[in-house]
C-alpha cells in the first residue's frame, strides 16, 4: 500500500475563522457607532480637500511681487462654461488618448516590445489628434448665453462633493461588516490599485445617473398625481414634503453609488485592511518605546481588532507588497487623517463653520 501525497494547506489558513460581524450584535452596534465617526471623518477630509483645491489661492513671492501658482475657484465655479469654450480641444485630446491606448494594446498583442509599442502609440495619438483637429476647426458650441455661471451649477458643484462623501463613507462602512479573506490568497499589486479606482468610479456613476434621472422626473410625476395619497394624513405630508425638498437625492446617489463601486474595489479594500492590521500587530509584538506600555490593547473598529488578534494568534502567510505600494498606503493614511483634522477645524471653527 502506497501513501498518496497530500496537499498541505497554507499555514494557518484553516484557522481563518473570523466571523462576519452581524448588525444585531454588540460588535454590530459598536460598528454602527464607529460608522458615525467614520462618516464625520470622511466628511471633514473631503471638505478640506475641496476647500484646499478649489477655494484657496496659492502664491509665491519674490521681493514685492507675488505670482499665483494655483487658484482653481474660477475654473471650478464656471466649469460648464469652460467646457463649452474648450470643447474642441477636449475632443482632440480624447481622440488622441484613445488612439494611443488602442495602438499600444494592439502592438502589445502582436508581441511587440514595450518600446516599439510606445513609439507606435505616440505616432497613432499624434495622427489622431491632427485629423480630429482638422475636423473640429471652426467648431463652436453655445450652450449658455454668456460667460456667467449657470444657476444649476451653483447647486450641482456642492452636490458633487456631498455625493462623493456619501460614496466613500458607504464603501468604508460596508466593509466593517464584510468577512475577511485569507491575507495571502489575494495579493493585489500596484496596477490593481490603480485600475480598481477608475472602474469603481465608473460603476458608481451608473446608479448616480439613474437616481439623477429619477429626481429630475419626480417633480413632474408629483404634479401629475404620483405621490402619497392625501388620505394617509401626516404620513403623506411628511413623505411628499421630503421628496419635494430633495435632501434624499444626494444620500440615495451616494449609498447606491458606493454599493456599486464596492464590487470593483473589494480586493483593494480587503488588502488595505490587512495592511493596517499587520502594522498594528507588529506594534503590539514590539516591546520598544510606547509599544511596551500599551501591551496587547488594540484600538480601532471591531473589524480591525478581529484581524489584528487573528494575526497575533496565528502565523499566517503574509503577502509581500511592493515598497512603492507600502509608501503610498502609509502616505494616504497619514494625509487622510491630517485632512480630517483640518476639515474638522474648517467646519467647526474655521471659515466654513456656521456663525
Amino acid at each position: 500500500m502506497t501513501a498518496s501525497p497530500v496537499t498541505q494547506p497554507l499555514p494557518g489558513k484553516a484557522a481563518l475563522d473570523i466571523p462576519r460581524i452581524r448588525l444585531l450584535s454588540w460588535l454590530g452596534l459598536e460598528s454602527v457607532l464607529w460608522s458615525l465617526v467614520i462618516a464625520h471623518l470622511v466628511k471633514w477630509a473631503v471638505s478640506f480637500g475641496y476647500f484646499a483645491i478649489w477655494q484657496v489661492r496659492y502664491l509665491v513671492g519674490y521681493g514685492t511681487a507675488t505670482f499665483t501658482v494655483w487658484y482653481g475657484k474660477d475654473w471650478w465655479d464656471r466649469l460648464p462654461v469652460h467646457v463649452q469654450n474648450g470643447l474642441p480641444g477636449i475632443v482632440i485630446a480624447v481622440a488622441a488618448v484613445l488612439a494611443a491606448v488602442a495602438a499600444y494594446r494592439l502592438a502589445r498583442l502582436a508581441r511587440g516590445n514595450r518600446v516599439i509599442a510606445a513609439i507606435i502609440a505616440v505616432l497613432a495619438g499624434t495622427a489622431a489628434g491632427i485629423v480630429t483637429g482638422r475636423l473640429v476647426t471652426g467648431w463652436h458650441v453655445h450652450w449658455f448665453p454668456g460667460q456667467k455661471t449657470p444657476l444649476w451649477w451653483i447647486t450641482w458643484r456642492h452636490d458633487i462633493r456631498d455625493v462623493g462623501i456619501v460614496v466613500i463613507a458607504t464603501i468604508i462602512v460596508d466593509f466593517l461588516f464584510t468577512k475577511p479573506k485569507y491575507p495571502a490568497d489575494d495579493n493585489p499589486g500596484l496596477r490593481v490599485y490603480l485600475t480598481s479606482i477608475p472602474l469603481a468610479v465608473g460603476a458608481a456613476l451608473i446608479p448616480i445617473a439613474a437616481v439623477g434621472v429619477l429626481a429630475w422626473k419626480l417633480p413632474w410625476l408629483m404634479r401629475h398625481g404620483w405621490q402619497v395619497p392625501a388620505r394617509y394624513g401626516s404620513l403623506a405630508a411628511e413623505a411628499n414634503g421630503w421628496i419635494a425638498a430633495g435632501t434624499w437625492i444626494t444620500i440615495a446617489m451616494g449609498i447606491l453609488g458606493g454599493l456599486a463601486a464596492k464590487l470593483f474595489i473589494k480586493r483593494v479594500a480587503d488588502d488595505v485592511q490587512w495592511f493596517f492590521a499587520e502594522r498594528s500587530a507588529a506594534r503590539v509584538r514590539s516591546n520598544k518605546g510606547l509599544n511596551a506600555l500599551r501591551g496587547n490593547r488594540v484600538i480601532g473598529t471591531p473589524a480591525h481588532r478581529q484581524r489584528v488578534h487573528w494575526l497575533l494568534d496565528h502565523t499566517p502567510s503574509l503577502p509581500v507588497r511592493s515598497p512603492w505600494l507600502v509608501r503610498i498606503l502609509l502616505g494616504a493614511g497619514f494625509l487622510s487623517m491630517a485632512a480630517a483634522g483640518a476639515g474638522a477645524w474648517l467646519n467647526l471653527a474655521g471659515p466654513a463653520a456656521p456663525h
